[in-house]
C-alpha cells in the first residue's frame, strides 16, 4: 500500500476498513450511488517494474456504500494535447529525463505529469530542472551543458564520506488528538512537537 505506517496505523483506530488487492470496476446505483463493485488485482508492477496494475476480472466483490470518493489514482486527459500531438507514455507525457522537454520542441513538463506519483521533493526538483531548460531554450543556449544538477556530483561525493558516519536515528513523531476528536470534523490530527508530549 502506498501509504506511511503511522497513516494506516491512524485509519485503523478510526475505525475504516482497508481492502487490500482489490480495484474499482464500476460505481453502482441508479440516479445516486449504492455501491462500488471491486475486482481483484493480481499484480502491481509489469515486468520492468512500472507501476501498471493487471486485475483478475472473474473475482468480483460488491461494497454497499451511499457515496464513493476517489482519493487517489490520476492521469492526464489526452484530449486536452491531443492537438498538440505530445506523446504520451503510461497515461503521463513522455519526456526528455535531462531536460523535462516533450517530444513537441519548446514545450516541458515535470513532476506527476511526466513521471507518475512522485515525492514533493521530486516535484519541487522536476520545476528547478524544467526552469532551467525553459530558459536555455528561450536564450538559445546548450540544453545540457553544465546543468546545474551536474555542478552538484562533486559536491555529493565529497559529502558521502562523511554522511556514512552519522548516525541513523528514528524519525521523531507528534502525538495524535485522540481518536473520538479528531473524527467527523476538520480539525488538525498531529499536535505540534513544540507542544511537547502529554500538553
Amino acid at each position: 500500500m502506498p501509504a506511511y505506517k503511522d497513516e494506516i496505523q491512524a485509519t485503523v483506530e478510526e475505525g475504516i476498513e482497508i481492502r487490500n488487492g482489490w480495484g474499482p470496476k464500476q460505481i453502482l446505483g441508479n440516479g445516486s450511488v449504492t455501491g462500488i463493485e471491486l475486482k481483484q488485482c493480481v499484480s502491481v508492477f509489469d515486468a520492468n517494474g512500472k507501476f501498471k496494475p493487471t486485475y483478475d476480472e472473474n473475482k468480483i466483490i460488491s461494497v454497499d456504500a451511499p457515496q464513493v470518493i476517489v482519493a487517489i489514482g490520476q492521469m492526464i486527459d489526452g484530449e486536452l494535447t491531443k492537438h498538440i500531438g505530445i506523446d504520451m507514455e503510461r497515461g503521463c507525457f513522455k519526456v526528455n529525463p535531462a531536460t523535462l522537454e516533450t517530444s513537441v520542441e519548446g514545450i516541458f513538463a515535470g513532476g506527476d505529469n511526466a513521471s507518475g506519483p512522485g515525492s514533493v521533493i521530486e516535484a519541487v526538483a522536476a520545476g528547478k530542472r524544467a526552469a532551467e531548460s525553459i530558459s536555455r531554450y528561450l536564450n538559445n543556449e546548450d540544453m545540457l551543458a553544465n546543468r546545474f544538477e551536474y555542478s552538484l556530483k562533486p559536491l555529493q561525493e565529497e559529502l558521502l564520506p562523511s554522511t556514512k558516519r552519522v548516525a541513523k536515528k528514528n524519525r521523531a513523531s507528534a502525538d495524535d488528538l485522540p481518536v473520538d476528536k479528531r473524527i467527523n470534523n476538520f480539525n488538525e490530527i498531529e499536535i505540534s512537537f513544540l507542544r511537547g508530549r502529554g500538553n
